[in-house]
């Protein structure tokens, strides 16, 4: 078993061009319905690490079996 350093990164935009990311302060982050938000995760790592994002949803508390739950992505 190696160890090191991983660092994971998600951040939220409010437009395509990424520029920048919604800070601390402004979570949570409300839109209305059929509006976007963009979405960028990564991860920094002293090995040769790739992430992929199977699911994700949205979910009104911290706890991945919060109710309602909204997917935003299925199967990715």
């Amino acid at each position: 078993m190696g160890f090191g350093d991983i660092t994971f990164t998600f951040d939220v935009y409010d437009t395509s061009s990424y520029s920048t990311p919604y800070a601390n302060g402004e979570f949570p982050v409300e839109v209305a319905l059929n509006d976007y938000l963009y979405f960028e995760y990564s991860v920094k790592s002293s090995a040769a690490l790739v992430v992929f994002a199977e699911t994700c949803k949205a979910t009104p508390g911290p706890s991945f079996y919060s109710s309602p739950q909204y997917l935003l992505i299925d199967n990715g």
